[in-house]
């Protein structure tokens, strides 16, 4: 798919994707001189992200049991 039909899949500008894809963080190959993205590679996308945020949270929680902000 392209980069602007991605961007609306995942929720977000076309030169956001384009900078995940630049950064590698979105794979994606040239098919002459368009771009184009793999369903399965925003799949893999979606669950690293999710991973991340998960990690987040678990350490956000622990430095506010560490700070005494919860109840």
């Amino acid at each position: 798919m392209s980069p602007t039909e991605a961007a609306v899949l995942l929720a977000m500008s076309r030169p956001q994707v384009r900078k995940l894809m630049d950064r590698g963080l979105l794979e994606s190959r040239k098919v002459g001189t368009h771009h184009r993205i793999r369903v399965s590679s925003i799949r893999a996308f979606l669950e690293a992200e999710r991973e991340r945020r998960r990690e987040a949270m678990v350490e956000l929680a622990a430095v506010q049991n560490e700070l005494g902000l919860t109840g």
